[in-house]
């Protein structure tokens, strides 16, 4: 009895460690990737907007994010902070339809660029678009509390000539 007792103590410990060891590669592998980490933020956002998963995507924000929105039918003034900018996706959003999906939008970024700032802030470049106009995104990155969220985006869209 009390060599079976032993024998789950150490399988728990062994376990464990081997847990917290696979935790730690992580944190290592992003701490020594920033890059990579950057990059997959970009991915979890852009994957929550076109499932229109506001729960995720509201995860991808820092509480005191910005936002500067495309287009003369958004707000033309900053928008500051995680709920407001949420808000303002979800009423842009709440009568899309919903039939086939998700995803739902099209969030496939074209020439992503991602450009460091250090290990702790990065800034990711792409396009969004279609055949009439071309949606141009800037996604400024931070980390903060073990997770790469985005700080501030600025989103431009133009015409283009045929």
């Amino acid at each position: 009895s009390l060599c079976l007792t032993l024998y789950f103590v150490l399988c728990f410990f062994s376990v464990a460690q081997a847990g917290r060891s696979g935790e730690h590669r992580q944190t290592n592998t992003a701490k020594a990737n920033p890059e990579a980490e950057v990059q997959q933020a970009v991915e979890k956002f852009l994957e929550a907007l076109a499932n229109l998963d506001w729960k995720k995507f509201r995860q991808s924000f820092a509480e005191d994010a910005t936002f500067f929105a495309p287009g003369a039918d958004f707000d033309p003034s900053r928008v500051t902070g995680r709920d407001a900018i949420v808000t303002i996706f979800e009423r842009r959003h709440q009568d899309y339809p919903r039939e086939k999906g998700p995803p739902y939008l099209n969030t496939q970024p074209k020439e992503l660029k991602i450009q460091m700032l250090g290990d702790v802030a990065g800034v990711a470049t792409f396009h969004l678009g279609g055949e009439k106009r071309l949606g141009r995104r800037t996604l400024v990155f931070h980390r903060q509390q073990g997770a790469c969220l985005i700080a501030h985006v600025h989103a431009s869209s133009i015409a283009l000539q045929k």
